[in-house]
Formats: structure tokens, sequence, C-alpha cells
């Protein structure tokens, strides 16, 4: 109101005042919609009659503000302060990309303001020497994580979003437009007409010692108990050298913690300190499972630097019960119990700040994972309320701007380097695992994105053999012959390929985090789809799937080559090799059916009660079956894409149904669930009636028909022709294994189905 006051006084009186502000477009008198240029178009316009000789009637002179108002009511204020005059349209700079709002697919409204506050702070980081132009006004700047057109621009290196699908509407194959490469690069480096499912499965099968016993049974006569907490007990662990070894003085912190947490029924033992799960032997065994199974599929805290005795006590407990849950059960039931009061210890802790140490970052991400998928409903809701906390805690510190690892000169004392280079490393991977997880729960649960691909200016990871370094020297021998490589710019090349080269030589968790950057960018533009009103351009909506699927098709190549590549020159154990493939295919697959299907309205057709604590109403389960119903008769093509992926993924599952415990990653689990939900949706078609009609068959030949399709039409006549009732079957006694309540949940649903 003062700001319309003030404006009233500069015009004479109360009314008379016009107040510009932020709208760009308006409804001419014919009913057409005009857009207002931008204060930076003007003044290019401007500069170029300027040099013009065209006569200083037509051009010589910028608009006024006044040239653009219609009917007294603004359009636009003058442009933010920090738009870069000197910028080009044209400009060849990546990270010079233009605002250029001139199409329907450009979000008039930015999306969802007031989650982010403005007190996180400005990133104008430093890249290179350059400005950080992906913030071009105040208003961007202050409410990431949400992209703004600009970025996307530079994305797809288009000045305005519609041009960058007008070329995809058909679907692209691998070889339409293939990546240039450099004219000095190795021949040998470049991969054609690689066939990567088929030489994985060779791999696979090569890698078991015993053949697959049997076929999964659809019977459920045996299923366990329905407790989310009676999965399988996994104590074997591998033997390393320099794993952490942990003190009775940091066992008598761990002791104190726990016993502010008065768990309930740990063996039925009253002591709680006397219990055998609390011994000094126990709580290695725990920190060893960490090391060997969480911290090698999620690589978060650097082994060879991590001291557990000088480690701050909440620290070393999120470390030692993350890695309990990979023990009996009991042990993961205390780890719960544990985990309730670790928070509060951590928020009460005096390093706690909003400009919080490492392993404050650390120790939150730790916990917020656990309570997402490794515990019960209770947790997961708990750790839902404070996600957006870690976030901002991670978005005010240097996590996410880390461009690469501090240099090392030739000095006799390289052990403080390596150190503070290994900080660096971790830095940056607690701004990865958070983007990562942050961006799984967005496309496969559905979930709110709250971190955008654009918020990670870092380098990718570092590689396998610099990160497991176990001394200075070696890791300075490593890191001398490493190449850093931005993620955004890698992200480009896969979106982008004829504009820049993809790089094929990434370590493999560089490459996951590519994948999950490419997962961001899809979960945004089915936002601005959800977001964006679209009365004049419906065929707009989804127009960006066709051309994300594809990049989804080019990071598997790569992907694919990567696992040959360690198999070969046996540069991972089995297992690390196994977990890999599972973790990259089950995302893969599940990211491309996120594409083209809501997994909210697969779990609600196929009966759930109830998603991440919130009631299936009536009305919830009409609209979703309506959804359902106009995706298999309006976009058949689509439906029978999801359906051949859902029933890879499944394939996969089962010839390697004995490396399953192997599959440390926890989204494999629930990625097999979608993918049955997809195949169930598929072999029902829309005959919702009895299966009396319906071919009974085995398992595998139930996976096998769909996945052997040559083309849409041969695999259309399969819809409705099985029974889907032993593939829910079989998968609901798998993923009764897994102590996780939300799978828990899903297993429920298709012991339903079955």
């Amino acid at each position: 109101m003062e700001r319309h006051t003030k404006r009233d006084l500069e015009a004479g009186g109360p009314g008379q005042g016009t107040l510009k502000t932020r709208k760009r477009i308006r409804r001419a008198e014919d009913g057409s919609i005009v857009v207002r240029p931008s204060q930076r178009q003007l003044r290019k316009a401007a500069a170029l009659a300027e040099r013009s000789p065209v006569s200083t009637n037509s051009l010589s002179q910028e608009p006024s503000d006044e040239d653009y108002f219609h009917d007294e009511a603004p359009l636009s204020p003058p442009g933010s302060g920090t738009d870069p005059t000197s910028i080009s349209i044209d400009e060849t700079d990546p990270f010079l990309a233009p605002l250029m709002p001139t199409g329907p697919f450009e979000p008039y409204v930015e999306p969802i303001p007031g989650q982010f506050d403005a007190a996180d702070g400005s990133y104008n980081v430093e890249l290179d020497g350059i400005g950080d132009y992906f913030g071009m006004d105040t208003a961007t700047d202050f409410n990431l994580p949400f992209a703004a057109t600009c970025n996307y621009n530079w994305l797809f290196d288009v000045s305005s979003l519609d041009d960058a699908f007008n070329q995809f509407d058909n679907q692209v194959g691998f070889s339409s437009i293939p990546a240039p490469e450099p004219a000095h690069q190795d021949p040998v480096e470049v991969v054609e007409n690689y066939d990567g499912p088929s030489a994985l499965l060779m791999a696979s099968i090569m890698d078991r010692n015993e053949p697959m016993e049997g076929t999964m049974t659809p019977a459920l006569g045996n299923l366990p108990d329905l407790d989310w907490m009676s999965g399988s007990t996994m104590l074997e662990t591998e033997t390393h050298n320099q794993l952490p070894r942990i003190s009775e003085e940091a066992r008598a912190g761990i002791l104190h913690l726990v016993a502010q947490a008065h768990p309930t029924s740990i063996d039925a033992h009253q002591n709680v300190l006397q219990s055998p799960l609390l011994t000094l032997s126990a709580l290695q065994s725990y920190s060893d499972l960490f090391f060997n199974r969480f911290n090698t599929q999620y690589p978060l805290i650097h082994q060879h630097t991590f001291d557990p005795n000088t480690a701050p006590p909440v620290f070393l407990a999120s470390i030692l019960f993350m890695g309990a849950t990979y023990s009996t059960r009991e042990a993961h039931q205390l780890a719960v119990e544990v985990h309730d009061v670790l928070r509060g210890q951590l928020l009460c802790h005096p390093d706690f700040s909003p400009q919080a140490d490492l392993w404050v970052l650390q120790t939150m991400l730790l916990i917020d994972c656990f309570g997402k998928m490794r515990a019960g409903p209770k947790q997961r809701e708990r750790a839902q309320l404070f996600h957006c906390v870690l976030i901002k805690m991670i978005r005010r510190s240097n996590c996410c701007n880390i461009r690469d690892l501090s240099g090392f000169t030739e000095t006799n004392d390289l052990d403080p380097v390596w150190r503070r280079a290994m900080d660096e490393e971790q830095r940056k991977r607690v701004a990865m695992h958070c983007f990562m997880w942050d961006t799984q729960h967005a496309v496969l649960f559905s979930q709110s994105l709250c971190m955008s691909a654009f918020e990670i200016r870092s380098s990718l990871p570092c590689g396998a053999a610099s990160w497991g370094a176990s001394s200075a020297q070696e890791w300075a021998f490593h890191a001398s012959r490493e190449d850093n490589k931005q993620f955004l710019a890698v992200l480009k090349g896969y979106i982008n390929p004829t504009a820049v080269t993809r790089p094929r030589d990434l370590n493999v968790f560089a490459r996951i985090v590519v994948l999950h950057g490419l997962m961001s960018v899809s979960a945004d533009l089915k936002r601005r789809d959800q977001t964006t009103l679209r009365s004049e351009t419906p065929e707009r909506v989804g127009a960006w799937t066709p051309r994300m699927g594809r990049s989804y098709d080019l990071w598997k190549v790569d992907f694919d080559a990567d696992c040959l590549a360690m198999k070969i020159a046996r540069t991972a154990s089995a297992r690390q090799l196994t977990g890999l493939k599972i973790s990259g295919h089950a995302l893969y697959h599940a990211a491309n059916l996120a594409l083209n299907v809501e997994v909210l309205d697969l779990q609600i057709v196929a009966g759930a009660s109830q998603i991440l604590g919130r009631v299936v109403t009536e009305a919830d389960h009409a609209r979703s079956l309506r959804n359902i119903t106009r995706w298999l008769q309006e976009e058949f093509d689509s439906f029978c894409t999801s359906a051949q992926q859902a029933s890879l993924l499944l394939q996969s599952a089962v010839l390697g149904l004995h490396d399953w415990d192997q599959a440390d990653s926890f989204h494999f689990p629930w990625c097999l669930y979608l993918c049955t939900l997809v195949s169930w949706v598929f072999h029902r078609g829309l005959d919702v009636s009895a299966d009396n009609h319906r071919i009974r068959t085995d398992l595998p030949s139930l996976i096998v028909t769909v996945t052997n399709c040559a083309n849409v039409d041969e695999l259309a006549a399969l819809s409705g022709k099985y029974c889907p009732r032993p593939l829910a079957g079989a998968m609901a006694q798998q993923l009764a294994t897994v102590r996780w309540a939300v799978v828990h949940d899903a297993m429920k649903v298709l012991v339903g189905l079955s």
C-alpha cells in the first residue's frame, strides 16, 4: 500500500497514480495475447538501431514505458538492476543464456513461491571468472530451486523452450542425432551399435557361479509375517583392510546417547546398556556394515580420514545405527528407537548453526535417509518435516559450488592437502546425495521436487581410485590423472548431444549423478506442465517427453559400457559391480515409466488404501481410474513402451534373483513394485472382469513374452491375454523380505492383486 500511496502523491492525488507490476502479457482489443519485451530486449533493439543506417524515425529510439501501456494498465516494471546489458542472444558462452519469454511454453507464473525464503541468500557464484547469469533477476535469484526459463534455454540450446521440442515430436532413436566427436578423439572411444542389454545379460550370467535353480512360484501359502521388520538378516560382511576401529571411549559416548532413547524391547533385557546388541564387538560390526554396504552404494563418508574416536557421539551414532539396519532384526529395531532421539540431540548440539560444519550436514543427511528409507511411517513423516531444513543448510554452505578439488603442489607434506581435498569432496557428495534422494522421491513417489539440477554447480565426484586412496601419496597419484567435469555441462551433453559432446570416461558414481540430473529436469518439466495454463496450446503438454526419453537411452548406452569395462578390467568386486548394475538399471527403467504415467495413479488403481500417510478417497480412485483408462485408450504406444520397460527390469530381477541381497540401493524394491503395477495394468487391459478367460502361465513365460516382442502391434496383441496374478504373487513374496515400511505397504497391495 505504501507503493500505491507514493505513486498517487507523485501523480497529484488519490487514485491517479499508476503502479507498474511484473505482468508481461495483456489481451489486445482483438483478443490476441500481446507479450511485452523485456528491458534487455528493448535496450538491445535500441543499440542495434543506433548502429543501423535506417532512418531515426523507425528504429533509432528506445520505446518508452508509455508505449507499452494499454488503457493505463502497465505490463511490467523496469528490468532488474542485475541484468547484464552486454549479453548477446548469440553469445556462445553456456553461462550467458538470455531470457526470451516468447512461446506458450514459458511459465509466466513462476511456481510455488514461499517454500524457500529470501534468507537462503544469493547464488552469484563465480564460474571460471564469469558471473553466474543463471539467476537473471532478484526474483529468480532468491527463489531457488525453481529453474527459470533462461536455465532451460541454455540447457536445450534454444532461445525459446518451445523450440526445444518441435523436432522431437516423434520418438527419437539412438542414431538419429549422433553426438559429435572431436576430430582428435581416438576412434576406439566411440561406442557404435552397442548392444548394452544383451551384453550385460551375458555378463550377469557369467558372473554367477551356479545356475539359477527352479523358478519363482506364484503360491502365497508361505508368505512371511506381515510386519515391515520381518525382513531377512544380512550378516555377511566382506573383509576390508583399514576399516575404522571403535574404542571403548567411543562406545561410552554411544551408550550415553542410547540411554536417553529408553529402548523398550531389546532381547528382553531390562538393563539396556548390558544388551549384547551394544557390546564393543556389536558396534564394530555395525560400523563395518556401514562402510562395506551403505558407504559402498552411497559413498558419503571418506573412510580413510574418518576417525570414530574423535567424532561427536551423535555423528558416530548416525553411522553405527545406519549400519545396524543391515544386521539382525533386533539390531534394526534398536536402531529405529535410537533414531527417534538423534535429531533432537543434533539440533541441541553446540556446533549446530545455519553455517554448519561438514559433520553436522553429514549427520543430518544420514538421519534424513534413515527416516525415509530404513524405518516406519512415523519416522518417515518426521523426516519429511525436516527435509527442507537440511536443504536450506546445504544451500547456506558451499557444498553445491565446489568446482574442483584443492590443487596440490610439489611439497614434502601432502597429508594436509589430501585431507583438505577429501573434505571438499565430502561436502560435494553431501549436496549430491541430498539432491539424488530428493529427485528419487519426486520421480518415484510423486512428491514435490525441493532441489533443482541447476543448483548443483559443482564438478562431478572424483573417481573410485582417488576416493579410496588410503594415503596422501596414493591420492596424489590418482588425482593428477583425473579431469574434473562440471555436472551441468555433462548434463547438457545428454539432453543436447548435437551441441555438447557427452563424455565417455565418467566413473560409474558420476554417471548415476547425471541420471538423477535427467530425472530432475523431467520432474520439473512435468511440474511446469501442471502449473502452466495451456487453454490455447494443449498439444504442448508432454511435448518434452520423447526428448527426455532419448536422453535416458543415451545415458544407458554409456552406463552399460561402463559396467562392461569394469567387468573386463576387474576394477570392482563382483558385489560392487552387481550392486551398481542393479541400481542403475532399476532407476533407468523406473524413470522411463514415470515419463509416461503418473505413479500415484498406478498405486491407487491397484488398490492402495493409503499412500505415504494420506488416505485414498473414492474421488481419488475415480480420478486415477479415468487417467489410467485414458492412458490405455489414447496413448497406447506410450503404454506399450512402458510395459516393455517394466518387463525388462522384472526379467533382470528374476535372472539375478540370488543377487538381490547385493542390491543395497534403497530404491530397487520400490522400482520393482512400480514395474509390477505397470505389468499388471498391461496384462489386465481394459477388461477388469474375472480372469477366467485369461491364459494362466508361469512367471518366466509371462515376462519373456513381453520383452521379446518385435514391434508395438505385436506387443499390443498381448494386452489382456494373460493372467497377471502369478506375477503379483511372486513379487509380493520377494518384497516381503525388505525391512522398509513403504515397501511393506506395497507388498500388501500386491498380495491383494494376487
